[in-house]
């Protein structure tokens, strides 16, 4: 039996009061809402999924097409507390960025064990979420999260043309564990995964993955 998010609440809510006028004014007319359910249903489904075990795996935080693969100096990091061995400019971090489409399952996910020690959530612009400027002018929210080994993973959540609610559900203090959801975005978006650790990510531009169900790289030592 498929699982649907929690999310779908106030719309299935909407849906069903919509269908309760339309069946006694004209009957024909419910079918708008009835497929309007059905559509909210594929959309907030929330599938179950058998996470990877191997404690050096990266686990796919969402459902998606892969956007890129690089190394970079994320722009956030001074939203969160500096380390001493950082370097100046900043330290170069291992991303894998997913983009989301309507279709794709919006659950958003813990990409490894540890301990969430911060977020930071920026207002932006609605920019599609596949572009380039999409990575910086776009609104976002930024989990930071520890692993066991001490290094750093963020996790960031972006919005895009369509979508319009980031939600997060997890905070500084609380443990996760690889798999393990971290929040829901409303309608079609993006989400990137930044390690600390080198990873020998095993997935390339336009590859599709699955949150939580699929290994999409290991850290190095």
């Amino acid at each position: 039996m498929m699982r649907v998010h929690r999310e779908i609440r106030p719309f299935a809510a909407a849906a069903v009061l919509a269908a309760i006028p339309a069946a006694w004014l004209w009957p024909p007319a419910i079918v708008a809402p009835a497929l309007a359910l059905v559509a909210l249903v594929f959309f907030f489904r929330d599938p179950r999924r058998a996470v990877p075990r191997d404690p050096t795996a990266v686990v796919a935080p969402a459902d998606g097409r892969v956007l890129r693969v690089d190394r970079v100096v994320p722009d956030f990091l001074g939203d969160f507390p500096a380390r001493d061995a950082d370097s100046a400019g900043g330290p170069a971090f291992d991303r894998l960025a997913i983009f989301l489409s309507l279709l794709d399952v919006h659950v958003v996910r813990a990409p490894c064990a540890g301990t969430v020690t911060g977020k930071a959530y920026r207002r932006g612009r609605f920019l599609h979420a596949g572009s380039p400027e999409a990575e910086t002018r776009n609104e976002r929210n930024v989990i930071a999260i520890e692993d066991e080994t001490g290094g750093r993973v963020f996790v960031v959540q972006s919005a895009g043309l369509v979508a319009r609610k980031i939600l997060c559900f997890v905070g500084p203090g609380d443990r996760v564990a690889a798999g393990d959801e971290l929040g829901f975005i409303r309608f079609g978006s993006r989400v990137d995964v930044f390690v600390e650790a080198p990873v020998a990510f095993g997935k390339a531009v336009g590859d599709r993955v699955h949150g939580g169900a699929e290994t999409i790289g290991r850290r190095r030592s």
